[in-house]
């Protein structure tokens, strides 16, 4: 897998990572957030979020009022 980190944000013991990578092979590539608590320099938690690239235009709109 090939992973560009595009932004690091840290707070405190909170830590936030944004990246695109591509899978081998299929060639897709994903967005992903990687949102963690570190506590005595150990990842203590940890939460991940993957959206297909291909689909985000789509998720950019989804709060928008409908058009009448």
């Amino acid at each position: 897998m090939r992973v560009e980190i595009q932004q690091v944000l840290a707070d405190d013991d909170r830590v936030v990572v944004y990246s695109r990578r591509w899978l081998p092979d299929a060639g897709s590539e994903i967005a992903v957030v990687d949102i963690g608590r570190i506590d005595d320099g150990l990842i203590a938690e940890g939460w991940e979020v993957i959206e297909p690239v291909a689909e985000v235009a789509a998720n950019l709109v989804w709060w928008e009022p409908a058009q009448r």
